[in-house]
């Protein structure tokens, strides 16, 4: 794991927006070994977010209570979650919708959401009716 002064190196790149190396403030996000490249001006759209969170972690714990993995040399963060529902999370930073994938358990599609720190209210209309109608046939689980 890096030592403090690559936690002061990581605290620069993160907030700055932008780098020396020509990466125009960009990250490497792999969740489930999906790779994307965003920018953090995309990630900064949903203040609150796990991600735009995890621009403003100045520690090593901070970052690694936001993933599950990082590495500053490559600008990556690992997180070991689904990489076909984050698609359409990584959708709603980029373009402002969200959808809901065929065939996704609306129950697993809402944990998602939560686990990014999103909100179901950011659906589409079309998706959002379909979700509230899936969830009508869910059968009801007890958390106690």
């Amino acid at each position: 794991m890096p030592g403090a002064a690559t936690m002061e190196a990581a605290v620069e790149f993160m907030t700055t927006g932008s780098d020396q190396t020509g990466n125009c403030g960009t990250i490497m996000l792999n969740v489930g070994g999906t790779m994307h490249q965003v920018k953090w001006d995309t990630i900064d759209k949903f203040p609150k977010s796990r991600l735009q969170k995890l621009r403003y972690a100045t520690t090593e714990a901070e970052i690694l209570a936001l993933c599950d993995s990082f590495s500053l040399q490559t600008r990556e963060f690992y997180f070991d979650r689904s990489p076909r529902i984050f698609e359409n999370i990584l959708g709603l930073y980029r373009k402002g919708e969200l959808h809901l994938t065929e065939s996704v358990c609306p129950r697993d599609f809402l944990g998602e959401l939560d686990y990014w720190g999103l909100s179901a209210l950011h659906l589409e209309p079309c998706c959002a009716y379909t979700l509230q109608r899936a969830s009508w046939l869910l059968p009801i689980v007890d958390q106690g």
